[in-house]
């Protein structure tokens, strides 16, 4: 069916003034088995059912593969009879329910009334109430909303930007941004750096951190967020996200405190707050994603267009980057910003103090490759658990002291958070995944550079040539 005749079809149910239920069935070839996963269903996407899931609250969406019914999505009255597996790239059709025909039986309509939507877990809302902020974001509705069959009833730039209100309503404190300011304003001029006047503000400062409250922003809105903006470049993908990384798991640790750092290389005085604390390195986009403007709302109050964020998850969480992950990180090396500065300061930073870029987030000088990896996934790779960042992450420090003279006043600090790191790290020996030996990574890398015939050269010509670049410092002896 042509995107026309589907147009055409759209106008004439929405001229009837009326809701109602539809099955839409999808016949697999027989060369598709359960085996496939959703991301090898090539054959179908979902440019006919878009047409109908636009105007109709009650969908059910099944596809016969192996001379079986499967239900693929539901939405409405059908998920009180129908459960539905969470779709990822990696889904199997194995895993999708059974669909079994008397069960329909036991489906009861529920009418919604115009302009109203049946969010799964929650219940009936009025839409226009939901774009507002009239309606309480919950977690309950957030999870609900991520149904896919739901996306084509939204209005998508809407949603958008109440997500981005909510983001700002729990990252933002408008007191703090301004003694933010003022202390870069201060910094910016040598003679009042050490001032009574700075000093006075930078106390103000600490006390203010101290009191501020921790946010109770849920992942779900990041995760919602990440999905709106894959649908809207592709509103015929039947699921969302990198067939690897939407394996991994979403990081429930806690971030933004002197603790979440655990054991890390400190500041003895931060240049902006005059506090000791965990020492912490500023980032920004990269510059070669940085598009500067977007037709949607802002994601925060620093300038970060939702188009640029969603450019760096896509690109940070492909399968190129996860199988080349030093190559990866010599990408992001232009995104670290001069200077070290305390983690008090870094977790409320918007704006750097000496280059007024805008700020995407942050990574503590930690030991720990855990707490590494966290960090930056959470600025990267849409807070899941990315190993392949702590491989992005030694290649970035190293790549970036080698390229820039600023890093030379923080050597010390980065040359003995980088030893800790090379040893904690454990990776397979010749840094690959079919081994069982584990090894301190930067014996690994001595090892692959040994056996270069037989490590090296399966791996892409970009990651050796960029192992070969930063080796000298990350690893001198």
């Amino acid at each position: 069916i042509n995107k026309n005749d589907m147009v055409r079809f759209q106008n004439a149910v929405q001229e009837l003034d009326r809701d109602f239920p539809v099955i839409i069935v999808f016949s697999l070839k027989s060369t598709y088995g359960l085996s496939h996963t959703v991301e090898n269903l090539k054959q179908v996407n979902m440019s006919i059912p878009e047409g109908i899931l636009s105007v109709t609250s009650d969908a059910l969406v099944l596809c016969i593969v192996e001379k079986e019914h499967r239900i693929l999505m539901a939405s409405g009255s059908f998920l009180d009879t129908f459960s539905c597996t969470p779709l990822e790239p990696t889904t199997t059709l194995a895993e999708l329910p059974r669909f079994e025909f008397s069960a329909l039986l036991k489906v009861s309509i529920t009418r919604v009334s115009p302009g109203a939507l049946r969010i799964p877990g929650y219940g009936v809302v009025m839409l226009e109430d939901l774009y507002s902020g009239k309606e309480t974001m919950t977690e309950t509705i957030v999870q609900g909303l991520s149904n896919r069959t739901l996306f084509p009833r939204l209005d998508v730039k809407a949603l958008y930007a109440r997500l981005s209100r909510e983001v700002q309503k729990e990252t933002t404190n408008w007191d703090l941004i301004e003694l933010n300011r003022r202390l870069c304003e201060i910094v910016a001029d040598r003679a009042r750096i050490g001032s009574e006047e700075h000093r006075k503000v930078a106390e103000e400062y600490r006390v203010m951190v101290q009191k501020k409250s921790p946010s109770t922003l849920n992942h779900g809105v990041t995760a919602l967020i990440a999905q709106l903006a894959a649908y809207l470049k592709d509103s015929t993908a039947i699921a969302f996200g990198s067939n690897r990384a939407m394996r991994a798991k979403e990081i429930t640790a806690e971030f933004d405190t002197v603790a979440s750092c655990g054991k890390c290389e400190e500041v003895e005085e931060c240049p902006i707050i005059l506090e000791r604390g965990p020492a912490c390195i500023l980032l920004r986009v990269p510059p070669q994603w940085s598009t500067g403007n977007s037709e949607l709302e802002q994601l925060d109050d620093v300038g970060i267009t939702t188009k640029d964020r969603d450019t760096m998850v896509r690109n940070s969480t492909d399968d190129m980057a996860m199988e080349a992950p030093f190559e990866f990180g010599s990408k992001l090396v232009e995104s670290i910003l001069p200077g070290v500065f305390c983690q008090q300061f870094a977790a409320q930073c918007k704006y750097h103090p000496y280059t007024k870029d805008p700020i995407i987030g942050y990574v503590p000088l930690s030991h720990e490759p855990p707490v590494v990896m966290r960090y930056m996934s959470r600025v990267f790779g849409g807070s899941r658990e990315l190993w392949h960042m702590a491989r992005a992450y030694i290649s970035m420090i190293s790549l970036h002291v080698l390229r820039h003279e600023w890093a030379a006043e923080h050597t010390l600090l980065l040359r003995r958070q980088m030893d800790v790191l090379l040893q904690k790290y454990q990776s397979t020996q010749n840094l690959r995944g079919d081994t069982d030996v584990f090894k301190p990574i930067g014996e690994c890398l001595t090892y692959v550079c040994e056996n270069y015939t037989t490590c090296l050269r399966e791996r892409s010509p970009g990651d050796v040539r960029t192992i070969l670049e930063f080796l000298p410092w990350a690893l001198p002896n």
